[in-house]
């Protein structure tokens, strides 16, 4: 090895910097229980009733009632700190009723407005991490979507209160939202690459086992054909993510030292974790909802919008190895890949201890 100690000891630390922001890029981590995804997310739904004269519109100038749900996760302060924004022209005709969760508060109220509706529709009080999901029933069940954010909170209805999303493009969205935010997910990935990145072929079976993993399972949770505590889920992924790291930071020590399950078998072992993050991926979908007659369309969105994500860090993340190891060079096979195992061993320790603490509370 050449150069000074203390230069070695800055290009390793440099690289490891490189490695950790691409983990940590896109994401945020909350010292919440729900510390993997954003205190910010969640749903305003309008939700045309049907009329009194065989569920037909209102003639212009007229008015219609809405059935308002927001639905926004975090502590019960942080959540009632964001309201609903509707046209001035609109009046609540049912008080608000609350419901507080473990993940968040829900409000439902009836609005009665100008048919058809008009004006600026979104939410105020936002963080900038706030990511909402728009959506619009009219009364014959058809359903237009839209992203908003602590940038964008709102948009301005025209005639006709069509939103532009489609509900595929809009769950996808939320898709992508999630997985790019999910800290606990991507490092699991993460673990995926460090343990398999001189071996392409083998990675790409592998994560591609991950994907069929939690796509099962979000499909049979989402649809309740499985329940499981999303608390004991969300433990459970903590703890693949600290036994990943365990693994990486004890390879074999020769050539003829026995291989764990995971090394022989790592498709079969990514696969399995994928089941259970498939639950997590899951209890955030069931946070927003999915529109009753597009249901089907609105999971597949979600699908693929959580699988381009997954690339998307992915490739990322191979560029942040790739950089790391120029950066370390010839220190990176030890030093620079062992901090960034026990920088992730660290923090899904921390995982672990906190999701335990809550499912047992």
């Amino acid at each position: 090895m050449t150069g000074s100690m203390p230069g070695r000891v800055v290009r390793v630390f440099v690289s490891g910097a490189v490695l950790t922001a691409s983990v940590l890029w896109g994401a945020s981590v909350s010292p919440t229980p729900a510390a993997a995804h954003p205190v910010g997310f969640g749903v305003l739904q309008l939700e045309e009733r049907q009329g009194p004269a065989g569920g037909q519109r209102p003639a212009g100038g007229t008015t219609g009632e809405w059935d308002v749900l927001l639905r926004v996760s975090g502590t019960p302060d942080e959540a009632l700190a964001v309201d609903a924004v509707l046209p001035p022209a609109c009046e609540v005709v049912a008080p608000p009723r609350l419901t507080v969760a473990r993940r968040g508060v829900d409000r439902r109220f009836r609005v009665r407005c100008p048919s058809p509706l008009r004006g600026e529709v979104g939410v105020e009080g936002a963080g900038p991490s706030l990511s909402i999901s728009l959506r619009l029933v009219d009364r014959d069940g058809e359903t237009s979507i839209t992203m908003l954010d602590g940038a964008a909170p709102t948009v301005t209805l025209e005639d006709g209160a069509r939103l532009g999303g489609s509900v595929f493009g809009g769950y996808a969205a939320l898709g992508v939202n999630h997985i790019l935010t999910g800290v606990d997910h991507l490092l699991f990935v993460l673990g995926l690459l460090l343990l398999l990145r001189a071996r392409p072929r083998t990675l790409a079976l592998t994560i591609t086992a991950f994907t069929v993993g939690h796509s099962v399972t979000l499909a049979l949770a989402t649809f309740d054909v499985v329940s499981v505590s999303s608390a004991a889920a969300e433990a459970i992924i903590a703890l693949s993510i600290l036994l990943l790291a365990v693994e990486l930071a004890h390879p074999p020590t020769h050539p003829d030292a026995p291989l764990s399950l995971t090394r022989r078998y790592p498709g079969l072992v990514a696969g399995g974790f994928g089941l259970v993050h498939g639950l997590g991926f899951a209890g955030a979908l069931r946070e927003v909802g999915l529109p009753r007659d597009e249901a089907a369309m609105a999971l597949f969105g979600f699908n693929v919008g959580v699988e381009a994500g997954q690339l998307l860090f992915v490739a990322v993340a191979l560029l942040g190895i790739a950089g790391a190891a120029r950066l370390g060079g010839s220190a990176w096979p030890k030093q620079t890949r062992l901090a960034a195992v026990y920088g992730m061993g660290a923090l899904s320790a921390y995982f672990v201890i906190e999701r335990l603490s809550t499912l047992i509370a």
